[in-house]
């Protein structure tokens, strides 16, 4: 089993209205020569709405595996998550060991030295 899991943080959750066609695609489970990949990804919105601004998209409405939050992520909680489903997934199976979490960002400066305290930097 794979998992891609993306956490991505936008100051609104508008951003995300244009990509829904392409997210939807890229959640859609798929086989692999190494089995099946899964793909979720978080988005984390950090700023209020304005004041007429358009609702957030109604969760029920949202692909599967893809989950809208309000303010910044915990990136601490979700490298270790993402540790800790690793290791859950292979706690079953007789294949290869557990292994495998690569994490990667993009964005502000202090963004990257979140992630970087984040894997133990």
């Amino acid at each position: 089993m794979r998992i891609i899991e993306v956490v991505w943080t936008v100051s609104d959750y508008t951003s995300l209205s244009a990509l829904l066609p392409t997210l939807r695609a890229l959640l859609r489970p798929r086989p692999t020569p190494f089995g099946a990949l899964t793909v979720r990804v978080t988005v984390h919105h950090t700023r209020v709405p304005r004041a007429g601004a358009p609702l957030p998209p109604d969760p029920a409405t949202l692909p599967p595996g893809l989950t809208l939050r309000p303010a910044r992520p915990d990136l601490g909680r979700s490298v270790a998550d993402a540790c800790d489903g690793v290791v859950a997934a292979h706690a079953h199976c007789d294949a290869a060991p557990a292994s495998g979490v690569a994490v990667a960002s993009c964005g502000p400066e202090g963004l990257e030295e979140q992630v970087y305290r984040a894997v133990g930097g």
